[in-house]
């Protein structure tokens, strides 16, 4: 058995996407995509202390996007409106708590401090307190 679905109705014209939702994570971040927002967070943003202190302005800042005002993301929207936010990070946890890997189990390789050394000294990430 194979998880899919039927494409035949986006190819016909009858819908505009097969899904809502995209997702896509690796070691540190996960994200969601619709039509025309996107959300990316870091790994531990899913958990509720995680997400309280992503609202608090601690640890690796929230993306949010317009996609239609913006398809370049170049603006990162999450600071003035991180409620509007709310829906897709709820869609982001429940598909990540349906992974076969729990969050918890999860353990960074040197791989992933490198990458996050790499991106600060670009400019690229928030995370200087760690």
């Amino acid at each position: 058995l194979v998880d899919g679905v039927d494409l035949l109705p986006l190819v016909r014209g009858e819908t505009d996407s097969a899904k809502e939702y995209s997702f896509a994570e690796n070691g540190r971040f996960v994200s969601i995509q619709s039509a025309t927002r996107k959300l990316i967070l870091a790994r531990a943003s899913l958990t509720a202390e995680g997400w309280a202190e992503a609202l608090a302005g601690k640890g690796e800042p929230p993306r949010y996007y317009d996609l239609a005002a913006d398809p370049a993301e170049t603006r990162n929207l999450f600071p003035e409106q991180a409620d509007e936010a709310e829906d897709l990070r709820t869609a982001l946890k429940t598909w990540s708590d349906s992974l076969p890997i729990p969050l918890h189990d999860f353990v960074e390789s040197h791989r992933d401090q490198e990458q996050r050394d790499i991106f600060r000294g670009l400019g690229y990430s928030g995370d200087d307190d760690e």
